[in-house]
C-alpha cells in the first residue's frame, strides 16, 4: 500500500481536469401556435469532482437533485458556475434586479439537453468502464436457484 501524497494523487489521475468539456446542445421550444424550433448553443460542463459534489450539496436540499447539478456543473469557460436555482426555475414573484427580467423555468428541452451534456462529459451514457466494477470473489457457494434446487 502506498502513502497517500500529492505526487500519488497526480500519478494516478485522481485529481479532476480543471478545464472545462465544451458540448455542443441542441433542444426545442415552442410557439404560441404549436410550432417547434430547434436552437443550438455551446456549453462548458464541469468534470464530476468533489467540488461538483460540494456545489450540488448547497443546493440540493432547497431546489432538487437535477437543478443542484445542473448548477454545479454547467459552468463558462473559467469554470464558474453559469446558472442559479432562480435562472433554471424561474424568478417570478421575487423582487428583481434593474437588470433582471422576469422569466418562468426553463424548458423541459432544454433541462434534458444540459443534463444529457453533462452525463456524456461523466460517462454516464457509456457502458460501465469494467476496470472500475467490483470484483467478484469465489465464495465456494453456488447462488443460481436452478442449480440449488437441482441439488436438493
Amino acid at each position: 500500500m502506498s502513502l497517500l501524497t500529492k505526487d500519488l494523487l497526480a500519478s494516478s489521475r485522481s485529481f479532476t481536469a480543471a478545464a472545462p468539456v465544451q458540448r455542443e446542445i441542441k433542444w426545442y421550444v415552442t410557439d404560441d401556435e404549436g410550432n417547434e424550433t430547434e436552437l443550438s448553443a455551446t456549453v462548458y460542463v464541469r468534470k464530476k469532482s468533489f467540488a461538483t459534489v460540494n456545489t450540488e450539496a448547497k443546493f440540493q436540499a432547497n431546489d432538487g437533485v437535477m437543478v443542484a447539478r445542473i448548477c454545479a456543473s454547467i459552468v463558462n469557460e473559467q469554470g464558474q458556475p453559469l446558472f442559479t436555482p432562480e435562472d433554471l426555475m424561474g424568478n417570478s414573484g421575487r423582487e428583481l434586479a434593474d437588470d433582471e427580467v422576469e422569466h418562468g423555468p426553463i424548458c423541459e428541452s432544454l433541462g434534458m439537453a444540459l443534463l444529457a451534456a453533462i452525463w456524456e462529459v461523466n460517462g454516464l451514457s457509456k457502458k460501465p468502464d469494467p476496470k472500475r466494477s467490483l470484483k467478484k470473489t469465489n465464495s465456494g457457494a453456488n447462488s443460481s436457484s436452478q442449480e440449488s434446487a437441482a441439488k436438493q
